[in-house]
C-alpha cells in the first residue's frame, strides 16, 4: 500500500549545522583528556581503609602518579588498604628505603631508578615524607 504522500522535516540550514556543531563538540569532548580524571571524581569516593599517614599518602599517590597512569598502574586507584600495597611488592612494611614504590620517586628514591614523575614536576618534600612516613609506620608481622 502506498501512501498519498511522504511528509519529510526540513530544518533551516542555520539549525542543521549549529545541530551538527553540538553533537560533534559532544563526541569530541572525552578526546583531549590529559589525565585519568574518573579517579580524581570525587562523586567516585572511594574509601580508604588504614591509619591517618596511609591516607595521607593515598591522597598523594592518587593525585600524583595514580592520576597519570593507564593500564596495569590503573589497578594502584584500588588498592585502598595496606594490604594491597604489600601484596604487590610496591612497599616493604616498616622500610621506605628499600620499597620500590619510593626508589621510584623522583625527589624521593635515589639513582637511576628515580625516574617518576617522567614528565612534569617532581612530587614535593611534604609529599615524598607522606609516602615514606606510612611505608615506615608499618609494622611488620
Amino acid at each position: 500500500m502506498k501512501l498519498p504522500y511522504t511528509y519529510t522535516m526540513k530544518l533551516p540550514y542555520n539549525y542543521t549545522m549549529k545541530l551538527i556543531i553540538l553533537l560533534t563538540m559532544i563526541a569530541l569532548s572525552g578526546c583531549f583528556q590529559q589525565s585519568n580524571s574518573t579517579l580524581k571524581d570525587e562523586s567516585i569516593g572511594k574509601e580508604v581503609d588504614g591509619a591517618n599517614e596511609f591516607v595521607a599518602a593515598y591522597a598523594v599517590l592518587n593525585s600524583q602518579c595514580i592520576s597519570c597512569h593507564t593500564g596495569y598502574h590503573q589497578s594502584w586507584g584500588n588498592y585502598t588498604k595496606e594490604s594491597d600495597w604489600i601484596a604487590d611488592d610496591l612497599i616493604q612494611e616498616g622500610d621506605s628505603a628499600n620499597s620500590y614504590l619510593v626508589k621510584r620517586i623522583r625527589n624521593c628514591g635515589t639513582g637511576q631508578e628515580a625516574d617518576m614523575p617522567n614528565t612534569g614536576d617532581s612530587i614535593s618534600k611534604a609529599e615524598c615524607d607522606a609516602i615514606k612516613d606510612w611505608i615506615d609506620s608499618i609494622s611488620q608481622i
